[in-house]
């Protein structure tokens, strides 16, 4: 077998596992990009839903308070008025 037969039968084997090992490494790289990607936009939505939820759970905590301490100002204004008579 000649040299020349030897690298016209080899040289389109090599090249088409050249193309395919980059194709295949192309398209991994970017498939690793779009899960990153993802999974960030994901996590980002979870977190801007969670900070909306605390935000909404701290006002009605702090509206709570307030109406704790409106109860407690007419219990103790109440026993103030009752201590008087």
């Amino acid at each position: 077998m000649r040299i020349q037969d030897f690298v016209t039968k080899i040289l389109p084997i090599l090249v088409s596992f050249a193309t395919a090992y980059f194709s295949y490494s192309l398209n991994r790289e970017k498939s690793d990009r779009e899960k990153d990607s993802d999974t960030f936009k994901r996590l980002n939505d979870e977190n801007t839903r969670l900070q909306a939820d605390m935000e909404k759970y701290r006002s009605l905590s702090i509206a709570k308070d307030e109406q704790i301490l409106k109860l407690e100002n007419k219990l103790l204004e109440a026993e103030r008025k009752k201590d008087e008579q």
